[in-house]
């Protein structure tokens, strides 16, 4: 059975310090007691590493995220939200509330 793509994220999310390859990004989208967890893909993003100069390693911090058209219950808006998780101290977790909403 094939899956429609019912909106795709992309962008970029990083840790400040040297440490931020220790993240993993998941995004996120939640309404209400609702929330589904979707894994993201890695992207480059050369444009991130050149605007933030005085970080080091960021050409690997972009992200791009598929939301298919079955996820998501029809008429709810779900609010976006970045997961930024350590992948050394599972009590390290770091939601960003984006400013974005989905209606699906």
């Amino acid at each position: 059975m094939w899956q429609r793509v019912q909106v795709s994220y992309r962008g970029f999310a990083f840790v400040r310090g040297y440490d931020h390859y220790r993240y993993a990004t998941t995004l996120i989208l939640r309404s209400g007691e609702i929330a589904h967890e979707f894994a993201v893909y890695a992207e480059e993003r050369i444009d991130v590493a050149y605007t933030f100069i005085r970080e080091r390693f960021l050409f690997n911090t972009g992200f791009i995220c598929y939301v298919f058209d079955n996820a998501l219950e029809a008429g709810r808006e779900y609010e976006v939200i970045l997961r930024l998780q350590n992948q050394f101290d599972p009590g390290d977790i770091r939601d960003i509330p984006t400013g974005r909403t989905l209606r699906a």
